[in-house]
């Protein structure tokens, strides 16, 4: 399975907001761990306050820190990250109202 996690000793990080501690997919040891490609999802919804992130929204999609749990090499799906993000956002302004991004393309607003 595929483990998107690279750890601070293979490649350095820059903000610790965005890391966990998880199993690094280079070296294979438990540390501070990167998901570059869910960062890059957060920021495709203009989500870019470190706070928000650490706060509310994981930090790995799995390869989690515990290790000798049966599930920790689940990765969450695209799909579930998005309701995750979506819940934060409306926790942040309950206001608005959130469309998913399947649903924005498939009306044709971008």
């Amino acid at each position: 399975m595929f483990n998107p996690n690279v750890c601070d000793n293979c490649i350095p990080i820059d903000n610790y907001f965005l890391s966990d501690k998880g199993l690094c997919s280079i070296c294979g040891k438990v540390d501070e761990c990167y998901d570059a490609d869910l960062i890059r999802f957060y920021h495709s919804f203009g989500i870019t306050n470190e706070d928000l992130i650490w706060m509310n929204l994981p930090k790995l999609r799995g390869f989690g820190h515990d290790i000798f749990s049966p599930s920790h090499a689940d990765l969450l799906t695209w799909e579930q990250v998005e309701k995750l993000v979506m819940s934060a956002l409306k926790a942040q302004k309950p206001e608005i109202n959130f469309y998913s991004i399947n649903s924005i393309f498939r009306r044709g607003i971008y």
